[in-house]
């Protein structure tokens, strides 16, 4: 009888400890291993709110589980309009992330809403998440993470070491396998090339830029598009502007079968570093859904200008790159 106590007493010991385990795997928070800041030190906060726009934070997150599915940040942020201001704002920023050795290099711009109760006495307490899919950052077990205001007329925002966790995203998961990058059989533009790159930049906005790939695997997951572009003002112009355009994607169609098109406003965020003399660099990554063109190998991408006043735009036939299973 003791025995039988004993083992009784063992398993549900194990089965603690490896429930215990997985879920730390799963779900338990990922903290960074080292933060940094040039922002200013207020209660344990620091305040990115200077007019020139140089405050930034930056996490450098260590040994992320491996696996399948799709990583989620846990971002917590105050925000108010200027020192001692208001509450119940945003926190609206860019959010830049790479992988070891800067291989991946993604900026997108966030908008945290503000989650303060009534009673809370500042009223400046922001919190939302931000997914990674897995097939960007692929196997990497090392992910740096960086915020920066995108205007310095923004609400000024606050973090501190702990303002990010990266959690086990709690949506639907993929079976991803692998992930591997296309690039287009076929690549055609009427824009201006200037050293290896096609400018879309007439006023009547007949410059295009068009992308064939063919022999894609069929599958059932979406198409994650890697878009690299410049962009600039006007002819020479400044930097740090954003690509703005519209994307035309899906099935080109055969002699017996039509095409099947959707089309996409895109911005990509300007995300050159200081020392880039043009300042012109633009990327993103664009789902595109799978599902109205399923069994399609074959698929084609076209870029245009919106606007005769948008900014000018050049690509060429690596701007795109297609990843799917």
């Amino acid at each position: 009888m003791k025995r039988n106590r004993l083992f009784t007493f063992l398993f549900f010991l194990f089965s603690f400890i490896f429930l215990s385990f997985s879920n730390s795997i799963a779900g338990y928070p990922n903290l960074a291993a080292h933060f940094n800041t040039n922002g200013d030190l207020i209660q344990g906060w620091y305040w990115l709110r200077d007019t020139s726009g140089q405050h930034y934070a930056q996490w450098i997150f260590e040994k992320i589980p491996v696996g399948n599915f799709d990583l989620a940040l846990d971002i917590t942020a105050l925000a108010t309009d200027r020192p001692n201001g208001r509450r119940g704002l945003p926190a609206e920023f860019y959010l830049v992330y790479e992988t070891l050795g800067g291989n991946v290099l993604v900026r997108q711009k966030v908008i945290l809403p503000n989650i303060s109760l009534p009673n809370d006495p500042l009223g400046y307490t922001c919190q939302g998440q931000v997914t990674i899919p897995r097939i960007i950052i692929q196997d990497s077990t090392v992910l740096l993470v960086r915020i920066e205001r995108i205007s310095t007329y923004d609400n000024h925002i606050a973090f501190h070491t702990e303002s990010i966790a990266i959690m086990r995203s709690t949506e639907p998961e993929e079976q991803i396998t692998s992930a591997q990058g296309y690039q287009a059989s076929k690549f055609y533009s009427n824009g201006n090339l200037i050293q290896g790159w096609y400018w879309l930049r007439d006023s009547a906005l007949n410059h295009y830029a068009e992308w064939s790939f063919n022999n894609i695997p069929a599958g059932r997951s979406d198409l994650v598009l890697d878009i690299t572009a410049l962009a600039t003002n006007t002819m020479d112009g400044g930097r740090g502007f954003d690509a703005h355009f519209l994307l035309i994607y899906g099935f080109p169609g055969t002699e017996r079968m039509g095409g099947v098109f959707q089309t996409k406003e895109i911005t990509l965020a300007n995300v050159s570093p200081a020392h880039d003399p043009l300042g012109y660099t633009c990327n993103g990554f664009i789902t595109i859904p799978r599902d109205f063109i399923a069994g399609a190998t074959t698929f084609f991408f076209r870029i245009e200008r919106l606007n005769p006043h948008d900014n000018h735009i050049a690509v060429n036939q690596n701007s795109i790159i297609l990843y799917t299973e």
